[in-house]
């Protein structure tokens, strides 16, 4: 089902105590996710065995401002989120890694994905990043939307995870700031 509403409203969490007040929504929607067999990372939803340490280390990025988070609402219920990677103060601080990126399965559509990626674009700006990149396991359906997008491969690695005994590989992308805002601006 994809939306045809192109308001939606963002807001960008960069400290633990706003990122708390929205705990709740934020784990329902990576549960939810995982429940339409979205690829981030978890193969179950997360539970008390592994939330503790899940949570403790987004506040602690925040709070050292190598994270940031970007949430989209819609109705004021939070609809997708993103996570931002920084690399302060080092060779590599005009890069950032999207690191986390979810849409609710009934609100994904181009729309959506656009006030994203606009946002991200903003934050880049903001950061004076002129790089992002990820790693996405490869043929999944959030490669395919990156390349969409227009992030290019940059290396493969063949172990890149393993779930149910089967190894899959993954593709480290990236896209320059430039191209981007192509996909941003398209219409």
């Amino acid at each position: 089902m994809t939306t045809t509403k192109a308001n939606y409203d963002t807001l960008i969490v960069k400290d633990p105590v706003l990122f708390t007040q929205y705990l709740t929504s934020y784990i329902a929607l990576i549960n939810s996710s995982v429940e339409d067999n979205s690829i981030l990372g978890f193969i179950k939803p997360i539970s008390n065995d592994n939330y503790n340490v899940y949570i403790e280390n987004i506040k602690y990025e925040l709070k050292n401002n190598s994270l940031e988070l970007i949430f989209i609402f819609d109705d004021h219920k939070l609809i997708g989120t993103v996570s931002l990677k920084y690399f302060r103060g080092s060779s590599k601080s005009h890069i950032c890694e999207i690191h986390k990126g979810i849409i609710k399965k009934e609100n994904r559509g181009i729309n959506v994905l656009k006030k994203i990626f606009q946002a991200i674009e903003i934050q880049a700006l903001k950061n004076n990043i002129s790089k992002i990149i990820l790693d996405v396991r490869e043929n999944s359906r959030a490669h395919k939307m990156w390349k969409y997008i227009g992030f290019t491969e940059y290396g493969k690695l063949l172990d890149y995870s393993r779930i149910d005994n089967m190894t899959y590989s993954g593709c480290f992308m990236e896209i320059s700031l430039d191209t981007l805002s192509k996909f941003t601006r398209r219409k």
